[in-house]
Parts: structure tokens; C-alpha cells; sequence
């Protein structure tokens, strides 16, 4: 929390002003948190920026064994006497009313996880996922692009999920993970799966020239809401802000633990307002 109080400056910014070289910060900073806040000039809020850097140095990074799902799966098997519906249409008629299935349907609270128009800004990106026979990497690493500045340059970064994680390959496979910014893509006038897929494995020839005719394209996903798109001055007053019963990464910050922190303030509210 102490992080958020601090006053508003770019992670650009702030990386320059704590004596960082542009060759550093374009060769390591950009490629990497590129990659974690889905833009390219690093204009994230630098409270954001300390926020996953402290997250990062406090310990190991892990994956699920059964996928990231695993996690909201743990949290909804915990609860009793909890209906969950997924995929339904509904509509929002009042603060405590909704339509769901053709039945007014009445509840002490709605506490709304979305927002309330379609205009949020947000950040795009594309993942392209590859089976490939051996890992490319040579340890259980993140490989950065640490030539994206150049402007044939598309690739942030490419990870082996399966280095870390053997559940998430077949044997004798690997399943190598590259991460696209939406906005880097959007520069190069690639806005279809086939040409973000065909400028990637350009990169890549040249990256594994002896490795990638063995690769297989498994999936080409683009997330066009991947994150929000948050202000310098959303983050001032964050933990101090009055907040009525609506939740989400966009009323936070934009991260899982965002959204988690997001949800239980929420219900906080709700059952001051109960009470």
C-alpha cells in the first residue's frame, strides 16, 4: 500500500532517474515489463512497476500443474452454499435486481465485476503457443528480445512453460510460449493471426534457424481487453478511495492480486452498508 502513496512518474521515468543506461533499459526493461504491462514506451505507472518488481524479488515464480484456472477453481471449491453460473446472459434492472434467464431474480447486493460502458481503455496482446521436439532454452529462463527496438523487431519475449511445469507437454515435447505486445503488432500493420503468425516465425527462423522447422503452430490467441489501460492519477488516493460495490482489475490495478484485493474490498463495503 505504502507503494501506491508515492507520487505519480512514468517506469520510464523512473528507471532514468535511478541512473539505469537506455541501452539497459531498452535491452532488459523494455522486452521484459513490455511484456508484463502489455505497451512498448514503458509509460506505466512507475508505482505499478515497483509494485511487480518487489513481487518478483520476493520469491520463486511457479505454474499450476493443472493451468492458472487451477487457482479460481481452489477458491470456488472453499465456498458453501454458492451457486455459480457461467456463460448466462443477464440484466442489470437495479442495485439489487437482475434478469437472468427470463426470471427477475431479487439479491441483497450485486456487486458488478465489469464496467458499467464499453469505452475502458485497455491493452491488447498476442500469445502464440508452439510444440516444439526439445526446449530452445538452455535452462528454465525467459528469453527477452533484447533487439526491440529495431523495427523489424516483434517479439517481447519466449518462454518454455514446460521447463517449469512438465505437466503442460507430452513427453519428449516442449511448449514454447511468445509473447506479441498488441501495439508493436498494430505499428507493423498486423492485424490477422496468419500475419502476426508468419512475422513471428521470421523472428524465430532467425533466432533457431536449425531448430524451428520442427515446430508446430498449436494456437494463435489474441486477448484484446488482456489488461486496462489505468492513468497516472487512478493510482493516487488508492487505498483511501470510496468505492461502491463494483470489482475488477480496471478498479484496482491491473493484476490478479488487483482484482483479488478489488473483490474482497468490495464486499467489505457491501456488508458495511448491510450492517
Amino acid at each position: 500500500n505504502q507503494l501506491f502513496s508515492e507520487k505519480s512518474i512514468t517506469t520510464i521515468d523512473y528507471l532514468r532517474s535511478r541512473g539505469f543506461s537506455e541501452r539497459f533499459i531498452h535491452r532488459f526493461f523494455r522486452p521484459l515489463f513490455g511484456g508484463i504491462f502489455l505497451e512498448s514506451q514503458l509509460r506505466t505507472d512507475s508505482r505499478m512497476f515497483k509494485f511487480v518488481f518487489k513481487n518478483m524479488s520476493r520469491g520463486n515464480m511457479v505454474l499450476p500443474e493443472n493451468g492458472i484456472s487451477a487457482c479460481p477453481q481452489q477458491l470456488f471449491q472453499r465456498l458453501k452454499n454458492t451457486n455459480l453460473k457461467l456463460n448466462t446472459e443477464v440484466e442489470f434492472v437495479s442495485t439489487k435486481a437482475l434478469i437472468s434467464e427470463g426470471e427477475k431474480r431479487m439479491y441483497d447486493f450485486i456487486i458488478r465485476a465489469h464496467t458499467p460502458t464499453n469505452n475502458c481503455l485497455t491493452r491488447d496482446v498476442w500469445t502464440l503457443y508452439f510444440a516444439a521436439p526439445q526446449s530452445p532454452l538452455k535452462g528454465k529462463y525467459i528469453l527477452l528480445n533484447s533487439n526491440i527496438e529495431q523495427d523489424r523487431s516483434l517479439i517481447s519475449h519466449l518462454a518454455v512453460p514446460s521447463d517449469i511445469q512438465p505437466s503442460y507437454a507430452p513427453q519428449n515435447q516442449s511448449l514454447v510460449a511468445v509473447t506479441v505486445v498488441g501495439e508493436d503488432a498494430k505499428n507493423r500493420s498486423l492485424s490477422d493471426e496468419r500475419a502476426v503468425e508468419e512475422s513471428v516465425i521470421d523472428e524465430l527462423t532467425k533466432w533457431f534457424p536449425e531448430q524451428i522447422s520442427s515446430w508446430k503452430t498449436l494456437d494463435v490467441q489474441y486477448i484484446q481487453s488482456a489488461l486496462p489501460e489505468l492513468t497516472g492519477d487512478h493510482y493516487d488516493g488508492l487505498t483511501t478511495k470510496n468505492r461502491d460495490f463494483s470489482c475488477g482489475d480496471h478498479t484496482y490495478h491491473g493484476s490478479v492480486e488487483g482484482a483479488l484485493i478489488s473483490a474482497r474490498l468490495a464486499v467489505e463495503q457491501a456488508l458495511k452498508t448491510k450492517v
